[in-house]
């Protein structure tokens, strides 16, 4: 029979080892979490711009609205890029697929693919930026910052995968 003083230390040594892995799950996940919420303002501002020339309605002249967005796509292309580092494997593969549908463009006979943003500058009938088109825009940039609500940590931590 083992000694009650033996089990009062085996309890304790499980006990230290549990609470140390479960502060460590913990610590990585804050860490991990505070790395996603400043990739996130980044990623939230480098659209802050765009959205409001768009939604103010201010300018109405598709060729400074392009030139605005051609401005703004260099520090959005670097908070993309940032922020890609904070996915998870399984976010990634859509994030890349509204982020190119954002800035590109794939109409040969218009223009050549990449940074192509006369999708939301075409113009109406009086010249000015369509209400369609800017709506365009901003649909596909609230799509790319819906990426920047944070998972539950239940759902980072314990992902359940089913196999078939």
């Amino acid at each position: 029979m083992i000694d009650p003083n033996t089990k009062i230390g085996l309890f304790t040594i499980a006990g230290t080892i549990v609470g140390s892995i479960t502060t460590y799950i913990f610590a990585i996940d804050l860490a991990n979490n505070k790395t996603f919420e400043i990739s996130a303002d980044k990623l939230k501002s480098s659209f802050t711009k765009v959205i409001s020339e768009l939604e103010s309605g201010s300018i109405t002249d598709p060729k400074e609205l392009e030139k605005i967005f051609q401005e703004e796509f260099t520090h959005q292309k670097l908070a993309v890029i940032d922020f890609r580092f904070t996915l998870s494997s399984e976010d990634i593969p859509s994030f890349n697929k509204v982020w190119g549908e954002y800035y590109e463009w794939k109409d040969s006979q218009v223009s050549p693919p990449g940074p192509n943003f006369v999708q939301y500058t075409m113009p109406k009938h009086d010249g000015e930026v369509s209400k369609q088109s800017k709506y365009l825009a901003i649909n596909r940039i609230n799509t790319i910052l819906a990426f920047t609500k944070r998972k539950p940590f239940y759902k980072r931590w314990f992902r359940l995968k089913m196999t078939s």
